[in-house]
């Protein structure tokens, strides 16, 4: 969660209207090749005042991070046998077959949710994507450690950037099952509006997807729809990009 102060001592930065800005010639323009006049824009700082986090290697809270940084861990493990059975599997060179046997897991079963915390019933929990039940735990220990608890009804904007779809291709393998909750519970867009429904936050609700940018464009998106007063004074920002991924 991001609060925008009103500190009076705006910084200057690029302004967005202008990157990018075309020449009479059609070549795009350089921040460094903008004027003052043009290439700035005043605004406010910015404060973090709130954080939560899953990670691989046990990581869930910010103080953990900070210790695996410090003490220069790796949250590298062998792919857990509740993902699949890597055995069934694993060959390191013949064809079809999975190669790696290690990757970046959270070790906390994806499937564990507080359904009814949050008021969903047991058929939507299963439907849902677990990228949908992580944000909503962490989303709520991000307000938690940030000391707000009047957000409901508030005009705060929610930004969520995503990378992979893997729930919605496992729900694609079987076309005769699609019910009342396929849409809400796979689509990437439901993951910014499942929180700002679930809180009741009225300010803008978006779910980017640009690749390995997921964790900045969301960001930056956020900063500067507050500082333009029409994302409110807030936003919660998230960062999901849960999938299988590794290499020996």
């Amino acid at each position: 969660m991001v609060e925008f102060t009103t500190n009076a001592d705006a910084h200057q930065i690029p302004a967005w209207s202008t990157l990018g800005r075309v020449d009479a010639d059609t070549r795009p323009r350089r921040p460094h090749q903008l004027t003052p006049d043009e290439g700035t824009v005043d605004f406010e700082p910015a404060a973090i005042v709130g954080m939560a986090l899953r990670l691989p290697g046990g990581v869930s809270t910010p103080s953990e991070f900070w210790s695996m940084l410090i003490n220069k861990e790796d949250g590298r493990c062998e792919i857990p046998a509740s993902r699949y059975n890597i055995d069934g599997f694993h060959h390191p060179t013949e064809p079809h077959s999975i190669k790696p046997r290690h990757g970046y897991f959270l070790k906390e079963d994806p499937a564990l949710f507080d359904a009814g915390f949050f008021n969903i019933t047991t058929l939507e929990a299963e439907r849902m994507d677990p990228q949908q039940r992580l944000l909503l735990e962490v989303a709520w220990e991000c307000l938690e450690s940030s000391w707000e608890g009047d957000w409901r009804g508030k005009r705060i904007g929610c930004y969520v950037g995503v990378f992979e779809g893997d729930w919605l291709e496992v729900a694609c393998k079987d076309t005769e099952v699609i019910d009342r909750y396929r849409a809400v519970g796979t689509g990437a867009f439901a993951l910014a509006n499942r929180i700002s429904y679930e809180f009741d936050l009225r300010g803008p609700s978006m779910t980017i997807e640009t690749g390995c940018l997921t964790a900045p464009v969301p960001v930056g998106v956020g900063v500067k729809g507050a500082a333009n007063s029409f994302g409110g004074e807030h936003a919660v920002l998230a960062h999901c990009d849960c999938h299988a991924r590794g290499k020996d």
